[in-house]
Formats: C-alpha cells, sequence, structure tokens
C-alpha cells in the first residue's frame, strides 16, 4: 500500500495520509509570529542537507465551482517571477545552489519546498520568502501557463489510474473533495491576472503559512533570520475555511461505469472514513495493510495467487479535514470482472468476524516502524511530516498518531472494518475497453451489481564507517559502508547478466531471466510462495527483483535485528527454487498480461518503440520482460538450466550499507553464501555495432497527447567520457533551470514535461530526450529541441552553465545518499559498469574536476544530428476530452 502519495505537479490523485516516519519529538523549535505566520526548525545532522518546506492552508476544497483549479494554478505561477527576479531566475538560483524545488497542490493545502546543501539555508528561505509574496502574476505568464495546466489535465487523463480516481472521489463525496484539484478545462479557460490575484490575496495571508525547516541547522540562528524574515508581513484575515472543517456524511451506494481506449479493466471500490485527525486512523491503517498491500496479505492470496482474477490489487488510504476513503484497486484480467467484485466484497465481509492474528498484527507494525527508520533518513520527508500536521492542527499530532499506532490491538481490526466497510455506503468505478463492450452486458446497473455484491456474513462460533571491500574465497565482492543515524540494514546482491546474455538465436528467449527471478519467489523446495510472503512481512522487510541492460539482482532491507533472518531466507530462494509448473504458469500470465497492458502507459510505450528503432537487433533494444511469443516460448526446463548457468558467486557482487558491523555483515553473507562453488561465467552475444543513421518510428492510438523520444548513442559507462557526459546532461535537464525546461516548457509553453536522460551501460547506451505534448504542438516542440541541440553543437555550453550543473549534481548526490538502498545499489553498479565501487564516494570530486572543453568536446563526439532517432506515440490529431464530470 502507499503510505504517502503527494499530488506533485500532475494533482489529480491527492495526499494520501501523509505520515511517513515518525521522528523523534526532540531538537524542534516551534513559534507562531504576532502576524499568524508558523515557523517549525526540526534540527537533524546526518547529512550536510535542509529542507525548506513552505505549506499554504489553502487547496482545492477552498474554491468554489467557477474557481476549480485556481489552487492549483497559482502554484504553477509562483515560478513565473517576482517584483525582483525576472522568468526562471528562481529555479536558476536553486540550481546553482547545488539543489532542487518541487511544489505540490492538495485538496487541503499548497506545499512549496527547497532541497539544497544546509548551507544555502538562509538563502533559501529568502527565495521562497520572495515567491509566496511578491509573484507579479503577468497576464503573458498566466496565458501561457494556462496551456500547460490544460496540457498536464489532459495527459492525467490518458492515465486509467488518474481516471479512475478522479471519478472514484467525485462519487464519494458530495463537496470539497469530489473534484480533481487540477481543475476542468473550462474552468481554465476562464482564469485571467484579476481572478488569480483576488484568489491569492484572499488565501496567501501570514496566518495561513507555516514554514518548517528541517536538516543540518542551527535552531537558534535559523528562527531568528526566519522570524525577521517572515515576521515583516502585515497580517490580514484570510477568506476563512470554506466549511471544509466540517466532516461530509455521506450514506449512499454508488455504482459508475466507464469506457475509453484502453487495454485493460480498472476496478476501484472505496469507502469513507473519518478525518486525517480522528483517533481511529491508526487503527484503519493497519486494517488496510492487513488486506491489501503486500503478497502475504488476503485479497493478493486469493485475487490474484489462488483464484487468478487478477493482475494488481492493492489499497491506499485518503484522510483530509473533512473526511477520507479507504480504497482498493484492481486490474481485473478478461471476463473476470463479476467475480471478482463477489469475490472482494465476500473477504471484506469476513474482516468484519476473523480476528486477526497476532503474529500478522506484529508484522504490520514491524514493516511500518522499517519504513518509519528508512523514512527518517530524508529531512523533506522530515519536514513534509511536521508541516502536514500543522496544518491540520499541531505537529504534534504527528506523534499523537504514532501513539495510537502502538495501542492498535487485534480486536481494533474487526472492528474498524465493521464500522466503515458497509456495502451500503460503498463507491464502486469500473474503467474498461470500449472494445470490450459486449463482456460486461448485465454489469453497468448499480442496483444489480449492489445485489450481486451483498454478502450474508457467516456465522462462526555508529555514525559512518570506513568503506571496506573484500573477495570472498568463492569470488563474490563483498563492499560495506555502515551508517547508523538509523537501525536500517540494506543490501544489494547484484549478478553480471540482463539482455546481451538473453541474445543467444535474436532474443528467441528475451525476457528469460525476469520470468526466472519473478517465480524464484514464488516457493522453494521447503517455503511455498505464501511462506516466503508472510516471513518477509513478519520480519518488516523488503525483498525486491532488479534488472538492468547488464546486471539482475535482488535488494534487501530490514532492521538490524532482522537482517540475519533476511539474510538466510534469501539464500534459500537463491538455492532451492522450486519452479512449479503451476506458479511458471500464473507468472507467465501476469507478464504477458502486463506486455499487453504496455500502451496504457504511452511514455513507457514510447521509451520501448525508441529503443527497439535505435539500438535495432542489439540487445540493449529488447525489453526485461519480454514480448508475449518470446515468454510463452520459455519452458521450465529451460528456465531452471538458465537458474543452475547464470547464478554463480564469481558474478556477484555483495552491497551492504546501514547499521551493522563489517565482520557480523561478512559472517553472514559467507555463512549462507560462503560455500556455494564458482561457476564457468557466461559470455555475452553482442552484435556488431549499432548504425549510427536516421531512424523514425510513429504508432498512432486514441490519447490526448502525442509522447515523443528522440536520441542517439552516448558513451560507455565505464569510459572517460562519462563524467562530462553527467555535466551536459544536467546543462540540458537538470532541473527548472535547464535548457530543454526554460526553452521549451517555460518560454515557449510547447510541452508539460520535458527531460534529457541517458542510458548507464557497459557498451554504449542511449542519450534520450522526452516530451510529451498536444497533437498540435508536436512539430514546434520537435524544432524547439532540435534547434536548442543545433545551437549546443555549434556553441557549447556556457562558463554559468557549467558552474549551475555542478552545483546542481553534487546537491542531488548529497540528497540522494540519504538513502542506504540508494547507496547499496551504487557501490554495486559502479563495480559491475567498470567504474569501481570507491569512485561512488569520489563522484562529486570528479565532477567538479571536468572542465567546459571537456564537455564541449563530448557534445562534438556523440551529438549526431544526422543521425537522430525518433520514436511518437499518440494521437494523430487532437480529440477533445470532456475534462470533468
Amino acid at each position: 500500500m502507499n503510505r504517502l502519495i503527494k499530488t506533485a505537479s500532475i494533482a489529480v490523485l491527492s495526499i494520501l495520509v501523509m505520515r511517513g516516519a515518525i521522528m523523534a519529538n526532540t531538537d524542534i523549535t516551534k513559534k507562531v509570529l504576532q502576524n499568524g505566520v508558523t515557523i517549525i526548525i526540526k534540527e537533524n545532522h546526518a547529512a550536510p542537507v535542509v529542507a525548506c518546506n513552505f505549506w499554504v492552508k489553502t487547496g482545492s476544497a477552498y474554491e468554489s465551482d467557477s474557481e476549480k483549479g485556481m489552487t492549483h494554478f497559482i502554484e504553477h505561477l509562483l515560478f513565473k517571477g517576482t517584483q525582483k527576479r525576472g522568468l526562471g531566475q528562481i529555479d536558476k538560483e536553486i540550481t546553482e545552489l547545488g539543489g532542487y524545488n518541487n511544489a505540490f497542490t492538495t485538496y487541503d493545502a499548497t506545499n512549496y519546498v527547497i532541497v539544497l546543501p544546509s548551507e544555502h539555508v538562509e538563502k533559501a528561505l529568502e527565495i521562497e520568502y520572495d515567491a509566496l509574496t511578491a509573484s507579479i502574476f503577468a497576464e503573458e505568464e498566466i496565458n501561457k501557463e494556462r496551456e500547460v495546466v490544460i496540457t498536464e489535465l489532459n495527459r492525467g487523463l490518458d492515465n486509467p489510474h488518474v481516471f479512475t480516481w478522479q471519478k472514484l472521489m467525485y462519487n464519494s463525496f458530495e463537496k470539497y473533495y469530489r473534484d480533481p484539484v487540477i481543475g476542468y478545462e473550462d474552468r481554465l479557460k476562464n482564469f485571467n491576472r484579476e481572478k488569480v490575484v483576488d484568489f491569492y490575496s484572499r488565501h496567501y495571508v501570514p496566518e495561513n503559512i507555516i514554514v518548517v525547516i528541517a536538516g543540518d541547522v542551527d535552531a537558534e540562528k535559523t528562527m531568528a533570520y526566519a522570524e525577521n524574515l517572515f515576521g515583516s508581513l502585515t497580517a490580514k484575515p484570510g477568506s476563512g475555511d470554506n466549511g471544509v472543517d466540517r466532516i461530509q456524511e455521506r450514506d449512499s451506494f454508488t455504482y459508475n461505469a466507464f469506457s475509453g481506449q484502453i487495454e485493460s479493466r480498472y476496478l476501484a471500490v472505496s469507502f469513507r472514513i473519518p478525518t486525517a485527525v480522528s483517533s481511529d486512523m491508526p487503527a484503519i491503517e493497519v486494517l488496510a495493510r492487513v488486506l491489501a498491500g503486500s503478497e502475504s496479505t488476503v485479497l493478493y492470496r486469493t485475487l490474484k495467487e489462488e483464484k487468478q482474477l487478477v493482475d494488481e490489487i492493492d489499497v491506499d488510504i485518503f484522510a483530509g479535514k473533512s473526511g477520507g476513503v479507504i480504497a482498493f484497486f484492481a486490474t481485473v484480467r478478461e471476463g473476470k470482472y463479476a467475480e471478482t467484485l463477489k469475490e472482494l466484497f465476500t473477504l471484506i465481509e469476513r474482516a468484519k468476524t476473523e480476528a486477526v492474528k497476532p503474529e500478522v498484527l506484529a508484522r504490520v507494525k514491524a514493516d511500518m516502524m522499517r519504513e518509519e527508520s528508512k523514512e527518517n533518513m530524508k529531512v523533506e520527508n522530515m519536514a513534509v511530516n511536521l508541516g502536514y500536521y500543522q496544518m491540520l492542527g499541531s505537529h504534534e499530532m504527528y506523534y499523537t498518531y504514532y501513539d495510537g499506532l502502538q495501542r492498535v490491538i487485534e480486536s481494533d481490526i474487526p472492528k474498524m472494518a465493521s464500522r466503515y466497510l458497509d456495502i451500503k455506503n460503498a463507491n464502486i468505478v469500473l474503467y474498461y475497453p470500449a472494445k470490450a463492450e459486449t463482456e460486461f452486458t448485465g454489469m453497468l446497473d448499480a442496483a444489480g451489481i449492489k445485489d450481486s455484491v451483498t454478502v450474508i456474513p457467516e456465522t462462526k462460533i555508529e555514525g559512518a564507517g570506513v568503506l571496506k571491500s573484500e573477495k570472498l574465497k568463492n569470488g563474490i565482492l563483498f563492499i560495506h559502508k555502515k551508517l547508523s543515524n538509523t537501525d536500517i540494514v540494506s543490501a544489494k546482491f547484484m549478478f553480471t547478466g540482463g539482455q546481451p546474455y538473453e541474445s543467444a538465436q535474436e532474443g528467441y528467449y528475451r525476457g528469460i531471466t525476469n520470468l526466472m527471478m519473478e517465480t524464484m519467489m514464488k516457493g522453494t523446495k521447503t517455503r511455498s510462495a505464501s511462506a516466503i510472503a508472510e516471513e518477509i512481512d513478519n520480519l518488516g522487510a523488503v525483498l525486491i527483483k532488479d534488472i538492468s541492460r547488464d546486471s539482475f539482482g535482488w535488494g534487501l532491507e530490514s532492521l538490524n535485528s532482522n537482517f540475519e533472518g533476511l539474510i538466510s531466507l534469501f539464500s534459500d530462494i537463491v538455492f532451492n527454487p522450486a519452479f512449479s509448473l503451476a506458479e511458471i504458469k500464473k507468472e507467465k500470465a501476469d507478464i504477458v498480461n502486463m506486455i499487453k497492458r504496455r500502451k496504457d502507459n504511452p511514455a513507457g510505450y514510447a521509451m520501448k518503440i525508441f529503443n527497439e528503432t535505435l539500438y535495432e537487433w542489439h540487445p540493449y533494444g529488447y525489453s526485461v520482460a519480454g514480448e508475449v511469443e518470446t515468454v510463452n516460448r520459455i519452458s521450465s526446463s529451460l528456465i531452471k538450466e538458465w537458474h543452475k548457468n547464470r547464478l554463480m558467486p564469481n558474478t556477484l557482487v555483495v552491497s551492504v550499507v546501514g547499521n551493522i558491523e563489517y565482520d557480523e555483515a561478512k559472517n553472514m553473507v559467507q555463512k549462507s553464501f560462503g560455500s556455494w562453488k564458482k561457476g564457468k561465467q557466461p559470455s555475452a552475444k553482442i552484435p556488431v555495432k549499432i548504425t549510427e543513421q536516421k531512424k523514425e518510428k510513429r504508432e498512432t492510438f486514441d490519447k490526448n497527447q502525442t509522447h515523443m523520444v528522440l536520441g542517439f548513442l552516448g558513451p560507455k559507462t565505464g569510459s572517460g567520457d562519462y563524467y562530462p557526459f553527467r555535466v551536459l546532461d544536467s546543462v540540458l535537464s537538470g532541473g527548472m533551470n535547464s535548457r530543454l525546461f526554460s526553452e521549451v516548457r517555460d518560454k515557449k509553453n510547447l510541452c508539460y514535461t520535458i527531460y534529457s536522460m541517458f542510458d548507464r551501460t557497459v557498451e554504449r547506451g542511449a542519450f534520450k530526450i522526452y516530451t510529451a505534448t498536444s497533437p498540435e504542438n508536436e512539430q514546434a516542440a520537435y524544432d524547439a529541441i532540435l534547434e536548442i541541440l543545433n545551437d549546443i553543437k555549434k556553441n557549447g555550453i556556457t562558463d554559468e552553465e557549467l558552474k549551475t550543473a555542478k552545483s546542481y549534481i553534487s546537491g542531488m548526490y548529497k540528497i540522494g545518499m540519504q538513502d542506504y538502498m540508494g547507496r547499496a545499489d551504487s557501490y554495486a553498479a559502479y563495480e559491475i559498469l567498470g567504474l569501481g565501487y570507491e569512485n561512488v564516494e569520489t563522484f562529486p570530486d570528479r565532477i567538479n574536476a571536468v572542465t567546459k572543453e571537456e564537455v564541449n568536446a563530448v557534445i562534438d563526439k556523440y551529438f549526431k544530428l544526422d543521425g537522430l532517432t525518433k520514436a511518437v506515440v499518440g494521437a494523430a490529431v487532437k480529440k477533445k476530452r470532456e475534462a470533468g464530470k
């Protein structure tokens, strides 16, 4: 289950009970200024990073009908210039400081955040103060940004999950939360400067502003600066709460079915729950996690594993000032809709009478404790959590919630299910393929559906350590770094492998590595699939597979007290997979269904066909999941043979990061994997080099947006060109001040999203530029991108761009290294890719050593614009779709 979902720029879902980590209730300073501004500072000196979080207590729930979307629209405009900073200057300054900024709008509030190295905390506060209090809202920028937001809106409607969520919320609430945060196209078109300034003046007042600073700062000094800055604002009354604090009651069953140009069947079922500050909320979240969200839960085991009715099943919670919902989401298999609904409601009804086992409750709490420790690594999450609860009433509610969670007992779970999961108040939304209309004959009537799902209940009686490594006798490279600001231990087990090793017979068995890894998790000689999932949950652990072009492996994470048990379980999965025919068949079906859904994600699909077109017959063009025909032809005997020949200690890198000593971690790995004998290392099948000539592929289907990917071959990751190319990538796409974003998005308003990236690969990888735009702007966006590439090819980068890119990369490095799993992954990946794991630590120095001449040299070497590859998917002609009800 997603515990924290933020409506960042897409602004169409919602904040889902924003709790994350429960940090210690110490080193917190709070002050309410005379003008009403609230300032909270949380000291945390684990990393030289600070997060400055600014909450404005107004969201879409505060809008009148004609203002729908205004809060989110203003969030966009606050980056468009102030009385002393021109267009793009805010983003430029933050990037030059090595940080990033973002914002999101919810139903109850608007949030702005800046994260950067902590020595720049005062500058971050001054920048956001300027944006919050002195934005000019130029008419020209309002007109340009309107088109950007409309593009964003249409992009969201192309996403089946977003579309389903919007319909679910519309049916769940009578007001406040029923309309999408992003608004509707007809309202957006009527916004002008007068309306924007009026709304801003009524809501962006001192008493509505909360400033939260979390990170490596001196609280007394920082408070003095923030108080002097924000205390200068003149107090004035706001427009009130618009009744948002009043709880909404809605006692009715609703059912709506929608068809569209999609491939899969999406089901959402929600029930009303109380406000975010209700004392029932901790128990409701435990109920949600008992029912769904992991492979050991009852809904996953029954609907997906046992009955094979769905491809995906999950649960989310939204809670706000005026109530909330608990919502179950499923991707239903063809022909299984009625049975899925019936079974789902049967299981929900059963939860009202069946007691929860003590070990299940303990497992859920252990999992939440692991998430708590992991979230506590990042100062941004600390700031968001404290600000969110202050917005609800007091940051102390953060700790009240956690205290309540600790007091949840087994009997509370059926009590919550009985109190809130009532069929009479259920809200059901179905979104199905228009081409499958006949499949749902007789299933589109609310009364009939309610009768079919009504269930008669059954009656029953250290601080940072030194980075070290050691080659074990059987060839395993063991890497270790102790970090002790939490009790988490993360590990990466990464094997040399990937797509080049699947290239035999021209990729005849593409996807075999992915299928092997999925099936390995579905049972060993002594453990069933459900036993594995349950044991992972009981350990409060994470065990996830990871496949890239040149490697495959698993990420492991748990509290240090449970790490040895997790290693032992993982070794059983590695050495003794059952590879039962039944599980292989089920996993094949899951993968095939996922492959068939690719077009539901047009951005991902555009990347897929770009890779196929650029790489031609090279295996880097393969999808890790394979294709329907290649997956279906993989036999159980071939999977067993692949497992035998591809997993061996002498191709394995084990990277362990966290609160565990070197010898203790090494002994755990040695105990479980030390007797593993070396194998004969396989060789990759790399064909002749890829042709660097102009290539283009286009696929047209009914979507609001056109998704375009452009690119060409870049350097090998292990080459001397890697670091200059990283700097170049940042110049083009490092934050909102980068060339692509500022020129194509900000100045010309041709898209909502645009960014560049390049593959980190052993062989030469792809440099790509992705954008999503309206069909009528496709050519203009393409021309604008080419203009940028031609200019940088001709004139190179500037000294200022070099400086800004280095600062941005260095800042992102500091921010990213807070996460233990991210560190473990970097150490292992650097080793596999030929950079050497130790260079993760020296990465900032190597970036700072890059010269402008080196960057311009790689531009000249790799930017072959006459050999550009272009992939386009989406609408051929703009088709207007109703943006709302």
